[in-house]
């Protein structure tokens, strides 16, 4: 299915019955609001049958209405502006429970996180990232926030981390200046992508370097830059995106990888512990 779905409407408009016409303009002038309706919902604005709603997304080659519905919810994360995006949700949260909304819509996203993992990718890139030489872990704007846990993380296990996550372009491609082959680029990039960290990876697949993308689908703009593509699904209750599956999926990678290199680890950890203890870094648990 093409990335642009009102595009696809629009061309095929001529030969939809008159039905299915009333549906597309619907859809066209409402996409905001269609993609959060349910085909029952959507066939009560429009005043037309849940079974016209249903072969409309098969018409598009889906393969039902949620199918179409993740679409449409795709398009809307990714061109609403910010503004757009918190006035969305206002009216969308109003008069519930906010707490209880999005704890189990994190929840939901965890589990269709886990439903739809690709094991194969994940191993492919667990061992990349375990011979790495050297590792950049990329993410601008929200991402560098991910980045820098990740990193954190990662500096355990290897001896050359770099985090990088300069918003600017010129930067951020000095600081990849002595990427080559051998090393691996950890990507991290959801929805509004930055096209700063797009032209980041696409240096370092020149040069050579494996690339790991983690983002929201196998299909977004990001993913012909990597190796190895790991999703996590994310969402929007407010203007400011759920990172609570990405966060999920950089835990699995990092346990996964600190259990390939357990060797290196271990004796960086009992360096660390005597060091830890004698400049007293944690607080005793003994009252």
């Amino acid at each position: 299915m093409t990335g642009d779905l009102l595009l696809r409407i629009r061309e095929e408009m001529p030969g939809f019955s008159k039905s299915q016409k009333r549906i597309a303009e619907y859809i066209s002038d409402n996409l905001v609001r269609a993609s959060y309706l349910t085909a029952n919902g959507l066939s009560k604005q429009i005043g037309v049958s849940e079974s016209t709603i249903v072969r409309f997304a098969m018409e598009l080659g889906f393969e039902g209405f949620p199918e179409m519905q993740q679409e449409l919810r795709n398009l809307v994360l990714h061109q609403l502006t910010s503004a757009q995006r918190l006035e969305r949700t206002s009216n969308y949260v109003k008069d519930k429970d906010l707490p209880s909304l999005i704890f189990r819509s994190d929840a939901e996203r965890i589990r269709q996180t886990e439903k739809d993992f690709d094991s194969e990718s994940f191993r492919a890139a667990v061992e990349a990232l375990s011979e790495a030489q050297t590792v950049y872990v990329i993410g601008s704007r929200a991402m560098g926030m991910l980045a820098q846990v990740l990193g954190y993380a990662l500096n355990y296990l290897f001896e050359n981390v770099r985090v990088i996550t300069s918003a600017s372009a010129v930067e951020l491609s000095e600081q990849l200046y002595h990427v080559k082959k051998g090393d691996v680029a950890i990507g991290l990039s959801f929805p509004r992508y930055s096209s700063t960290t797009t032209q980041a990876l696409r240096q370092c697949r020149a040069a050579r370097a494996k690339v790991i993308l983690l983002t929201d689908r196998k299909q977004s703009v990001v993913a012909e830059q990597a190796d190895h593509v790991l999703v996590a699904k994310t969402g929007m209750i407010s203007f400011f995106d759920s990172l609570t599956a990405p966060m999920s999926v950089i835990n699995v990678l990092v346990a996964a990888t600190a259990i390939k290199r357990e060797d290196v680890l271990m004796q960086k950890l009992t360096h660390l512990e005597t060091i830890w203890d004698e400049n007293d870094v944690y607080e005793s648990s003994v009252n």
